[in-house]
């Protein structure tokens, strides 16, 4: 076979093209490469790691005396009111009602839960109700 033009060897390359065949090197603290041609993959990559961080900063943080919301109510701690049960006897904030937890909401009812003694009753009630209640801690 004949060969038509001259034959370069590595050490005859010119300068770009050398460039362009050197490997890129990792950043020192994330180990991200950061060479053009894999920065999608490295902002990927560094976007899933960094998921979690996120997702865990959007979370509304559960502060137990903030406004009730009718889309977050499960496990919130309430003062059911004295006109709930007006012949029960109350002891708990100044006789004005007691302290109940939410623990279900399904189709527009909540289902409060308070502990009277050794004794726990839950019972139903509308969301609308619930929402006039006042939150405790």
């Amino acid at each position: 076979m004949k060969n038509d033009g001259p034959v370069s060897d590595s050490s005859e390359e010119d300068e770009p093209t050398r460039a362009a065949n050197k490997r890129p090197k990792p950043d020192e603290k994330s180990g991200a490469v950061s060479d053009s041609s894999d920065e999608g993959l490295v902002s990927k990559v560094s976007r899933a790691r960094d998921v979690p961080a996120r997702a865990a900063n959007k979370r509304p943080k559960l502060d137990p005396l903030r406004p009730l919301d009718a889309t977050v109510l499960v496990n919130r701690f309430v003062m059911k009111p004295l006109h709930v049960h007006p012949d029960c006897k109350c002891d708990e904030f100044d006789g004005l009602g007691w302290r109940a937890k939410i623990t279900r909401v399904l189709n527009k009812k909540v289902f409060v839960k308070e502990t009277q003694g050794e004794t726990t009753v839950g019972l139903w009630f509308s969301v609308d109700e619930v929402m006039k209640w006042s939150p405790v801690a």
